[in-house]
């Protein structure tokens, strides 16, 4: 049986109220919460598409790491913590090269904004960017 999951859609910046049922840990439907007056139910082709773009199968599902010069396919599978690792070395190697964190630049578009300023605050780099 699914279960009902009432969230924010994050495809875009208007946050819509949305309705999930998920099944097995699996999604299988989303559409606006029918309990919002102006929602009640549809939801934009952009919130329509979290589903598919949740199920796409040329998502990556783990931390890639691209490999200079390429290798034949250029692109490595990695677990997390040493995708993470990996990326904290880069950050820290741009940092000690330039003595400050302002080279730093980091963009967002809708869905992660938040996640992205935060970022860039800890490391100290003021820069951010939103289309």
């Amino acid at each position: 049986m699914a279960n009902e999951v009432y969230s924010l859609c994050f495809m875009c910046t208007v946050r819509c109220p949305i309705r999930v049922l998920v099944e097995n840990d699996d999604v299988k439907w989303i559409e606006g919460n029918p309990h919002v007056p102006g929602i009640e139910g549809p939801l934009c082709a952009k919130g329509s598409a979290g589903l598919a773009l949740l199920h796409d199968d040329e998502r990556p599902q783990h931390p890639m790491i691209r490999h200079r010069p390429p290798r034949r396919r250029g692109m490595e599978k990695s677990h997390l913590e040493r995708g993470l690792d990996y990326v904290a070395e880069k950050l820290k190697g741009d940092h000690q090269a330039a003595r400050r964190p302002e080279p730093n630049l980091r963009g967002a578009h809708n869905l992660n904004t938040h996640i992205s300023k935060t970022f860039m605050k800890a490391i100290g780099s003021p820069n951010h960017f939103h289309p």
